[in-house]
């Protein structure tokens, strides 16, 4: 309250309230491990994000979002087995800003802090940021193998905020045309508030623009493994035109390097309903084409590790993607988007309507499902299937 009478005119208070109902069909996934005894988990997650951000001047900046989350469900009686089975890692984060409140076995109650940072403008050429921040690369809309820190999966459901990174970034634009963005995260994956050479990261996104496409080159050290790549986004007739491309060198001898690299189009036809479709090709150098690979590839420490950063999702080697979304009118949206593994035959399917029911409050229905014979990646491997979601998402924004 002091601060909001003090600086009225430079400080911002928003927020969300977001309610996540869900069913998981875990019938030949987890009962069949024997981790659960019955066909579904029923779950329900209630989320509140508080955002608040002051700028003083126009040299200093800071922000900082509050979050609080109250999970109960079936999901929660069975987390402690899904963490014994390394199903569920954590992203390693340099500070330690969340805590539990409450865990009963049913019901768990945790808040923190997801965004936490100030940030120095000296000038209009050069910013400096530190502290807990969200830092996206890459211009793939399913799959980006340049997000270098946070990626979105490519069945994110919901998008509108990436996971915060403990980072020093530095953004120097030297001239209109050119741009230099150099991200350094300290990491120490056994101990937080400690760093070491080998867990932390240092890397550099040089960008520019070309008649109609935006250019960008990156590289650097990812946790001890080097990287080089780019990306590039524009036009090619009317449709979008996007790629990226890395290749990663690891640091492990014996273990191979991998290149990962996607193109994609995106075109949004004038015609009733707003239809708007787009596709992307994504070759994944870091897995395996036969299924009977996966399961090793994954356990390799070099591979392990991007899984566990959160910058990997998948484990096959070629994939096609493709999005359609229709608008029947401006309350209304749904979107669909397939992924294919194009070597087991396996599909993943992720369907949402979305319903603005009033200005600041959205409703989503959606389903996240397997299609294809069993054994691949997106329907089940050894066995045993990989488990279909079904959920009712609410949001109130504020």
């Amino acid at each position: 309250m002091w601060a909001g009478s003090v600086f009225a005119d430079t400080v911002e208070f928003t927020g969300y309230w977001k309610s996540f109902l869900s069913a998981t069909d875990v019938r030949d996934s987890y009962r069949r491990l024997g981790l659960w005894d019955n066909g579904y988990l029923a779950d329900d997650v209630e989320r509140v994000r508080l955002k608040f951000q002051c700028v003083p001047s126009g040299e200093l900046a800071f922000g900082m979002h509050y979050e609080a989350v109250l999970h109960w469900g079936d999901t929660v009686k069975l987390r402690p087995r899904l963490e014994e089975s390394a199903i569920l890692p954590e992203r390693p984060r340099f500070m330690q800003l969340e805590d539990e409140i409450l865990d009963d076995g049913a019901v768990q109650a945790t808040h923190g802090l997801d965004r936490l940072w100030v940030r120095l403008e000296p000038s209009s050429r050069l910013q400096l940021t530190f502290g807990r921040q969200a830092v996206g690369w890459g211009t793939g809309l399913i799959w980006s193998p340049s997000d270098l820190f946070a990626a979105f999966s490519p069945t994110e459901i919901d998008r509108e905020e990436r996971v915060g990174v403990d980072v020093a970034r530095l953004i120097l634009q030297p001239h209109s045309n050119l741009s230099l963005d150099v991200v350094g995260e300290p990491l120490d994956l056994e101990q937080q508030w400690t760093a070491n050479a080998d867990d932390s990261s240092l890397v550099a996104r040089l960008g520019t623009h070309v008649g109609e496409y935006d250019l960008h080159l990156c590289g650097g050290v990812v946790q001890s493994d080097l990287v080089l790549g780019g990306d590039f986004a524009g036009n090619l007739g009317d449709a979008g035109f996007r790629g990226e491309a890395l290749q990663t060198w690891v640091d492990e001898s014996g273990q191979r390097d991998y290149f990962r690299g996607l193109l994609g189009l995106d075109y949004g036809f004038a015609w009733a309903w707003n239809p708007y479709v787009a596709v992307e090709y994504y070759y994944n150098g870091l897995g395996e084409a036969d299924p009977a690979d996966y399961a090793p590839r994954r356990m390799e420490t070099s591979v392990r590790r991007v899984f566990e950063r959160g910058i990997a999702y998948n484990i096959g080697r070629d994939y096609l993607g493709g999005t359609f979304r229709i608008q029947p009118n401006a309350l209304l949206t749904f979107q669909a988007t397939t992924l294919a593994n194009l070597h087991d035959g396996s599909f993943r399917e992720f369907a949402t309507l979305a319903w603005s029911v009033a200005e600041d409050f959205d409703l989503i229905f959606g389903a996240d499902f397997g299609i294809g014979a069993g054994g691949g990646e997106f329907t089940g491997l050894e066995g045993l299937g990989l488990p279909d979601l079904y959920f009712l998402h609410g949001k109130f924004y504020f």
